[in-house]
């Protein structure tokens, strides 16, 4: 599936946009519109994507910048692969900035959305001779696939286990704890500090693959059939189980 073709360099603050429904203004700023543009004929230049996201992000509220998904997706549609990671990216975490107020975002722009899917969706099921190729890529993917589908929460979730350590809560009693799934070892604890030495640690039970269902059973199996085991390892963590520290409480550290 294509993008719909989008004349970038039509744009402006004022105008009027043709894949709206019905006369609305677009809600870009000129300068993401000139950004965009540069972008449409130099999508290599890592200066001009730093920018762009600047700009959408912190001068623009996240309804807003979803008007940038329709260039977006011709730019991941029709540009080097570099330029596709970029833009495919960048759209996703538009969509889960905007939420939970991405409603109106997500239909105005439905097309943009299922050929930006489409298109992730294509990379992932690329496999590769080497295992744990560009595995944090490979992670910003899945993101994406997920922001895509509208599972914001799950896209952020992954983001955390890229960072290696993230906050959960007992469903049990809301205690805060620090889950570690990463080079630093795999364990949950009670300090924001997990690298400190004196810090009270319990220990995390990984599922077991044949178990998971869902979500859990379609992130995992993406991650083997792509020949990313350690990947693959940390997601059996992630909805394994733990115990918390304050009554014994057994829990998925997932904790969504």
């Amino acid at each position: 599936m294509r993008p719909p073709e989008t004349n970038i360099h039509s744009w402006g603050h004022e105008s009027r946009c043709d894949w709206f429904d019905g006369p609305v203004s677009n809600p870009l700023r000129p300068q993401a519109v000139a950004l965009l543009a540069e972008l449409s004929t130099n999508g290599a230049n890592s200066a001009v994507w730093s920018d762009l996201r600047d700009e959408l992000y912190y001068r623009h509220i996240g309804e807003h910048a979803c008007a940038a998904l329709p260039a977006l997706a011709a730019l991941a549609g029709q540009g080097s692969p570099l330029t596709r990671m970029r833009a495919i990216e960048l759209a996703a975490d538009l969509l889960a900035r905007a939420d939970p107020h991405a409603g109106d975002a997500r239909e105005r722009y439905a097309a943009d959305i299922a050929a930006l899917l489409v298109l992730v969706r294509a990379d992932l099921a690329r496999k590769y001779p080497d295992e744990d190729h560009e595995s944090d890529v490979f992670v910003y993917r899945m993101r994406s696939m997920l922001a895509f589908e509208g599972e914001t929460e799950w896209s952020r979730r992954l983001a955390e286990l890229l960072a290696g350590e993230f906050e959960t809560k007992c469903p049990e009693c809301s205690a805060v704890m620090y889950v570690a799934i990463g080079a630093h070892g795999v364990f949950t604890c009670w300090d924001d500090d997990s690298l400190a030495d004196d810090v009270d640690e319990t220990d995390l039970v990984p599922a077991s693959p044949a178990r998971l269902t869902g979500l859990a059973h379609r992130l995992h199996t993406l991650a083997v059939t792509a020949r990313q085991p350690v990947l693959a390892r940390r997601l059996t963590y992630l909805f394994g189980r733990t115990t918390c520290p304050r009554n014994a409480h057994e829990f998925t550290p997932a904790g969504l």
